[in-house]
């Protein structure tokens, strides 16, 4: 059952990524900048939910039920801190994810491209990183 959900967490984290990635394509760019703000903001909040969606599949693996898995940017810290290997890329990574995707685009509204860029990689490396 462990094995099964965390294939299907694994795989539901590499959808979201690629529904985030259609998203961001549907807004026309202007220079450095996204044109259509509503497509970065919902864009940027499905790709800061294909990392935590990762990071869950990852932690459920490690035996974490899945009434337990966390629920806020807190204990995704804590949980992090206590199963994932002290690794400063996951970290940065997880960081840039969440301050670019996650308050800059999504919260804030940033159109910037190469803010949202940074961020979708830092999601697909977090997706690579917990695969192993």
């Amino acid at each position: 059952m462990t094995k099964n959900k965390t294939t299907k967490l694994s795989e539901l984290s590499i959808s979201y990524l690629s529904n985030a990635r259609e998203i961001f394509a549907k807004s026309p760019k202007e220079g450095k900048l996204y044109v259509e703000d509503k497509y970065v903001r919902e864009g940027a909040e499905i790709a800061y939910l294909a990392a935590l969606i990762a990071i869950d599949g990852y932690l459920v693996k490690k035996g974490v039920a899945v009434e337990k898995l966390p629920q806020s940017i807190e204990e995704y810290w804590m949980h992090i801190k206590k199963y994932i290997r002290h690794d400063s890329k996951f970290n940065e990574n997880f960081m840039l994810v969440y301050q670019n995707l996650h308050i800059c685009a999504h919260q804030l509204g940033s159109q910037s491209i190469a803010l949202v860029k940074e961020g979708l990689v830092a999601v697909g490396d977090i997706i690579k990183l917990l695969k192993n």
